[in-house]
């Protein structure tokens, strides 16, 4: 998204100060949410399977040229250990969750 684009979308969502999690963010419907949560102002966690690191990493470059935080996390989501494990670094990094 341009320079525009994340300024009308972060006026009419505002999620400064949220952080979210987005499963799937380095393709698809996943990366796309997760260009716009960061374009709002959310701080954006980038779940991936280790596979696709760097499309994951490409995201957060976007995400943090546009201005924005964010940071990738490789985990399977049907693995409870890694999801606890992903919830945990986020809470370490951002302070909290918000959005998921």
């Amino acid at each position: 998204m341009n320079a525009k684009q994340c300024a009308i979308i972060k006026d009419v969502f505002g999620l400064s100060g949220q952080v979210a999690l987005v499963t799937g963010a380095s393709s698809g419907i996943g990366r796309a949410c997760a260009l716009a949560l960061g374009c709002a102002g959310a701080k954006v966690v980038i779940n991936h399977l280790a596979e696709s690191s760097k499309d994951a990493a490409e995201v957060c470059r976007e995400i943090e040229d546009a201005g924005g935080n964010a940071f990738a996390y490789a985990a399977g989501v049907s693995n409870e250990d890694q999801v606890v494990a992903m919830f945990t670094a986020t809470v370490a990094r951002f302070g909290t969750l918000h959005l998921w």
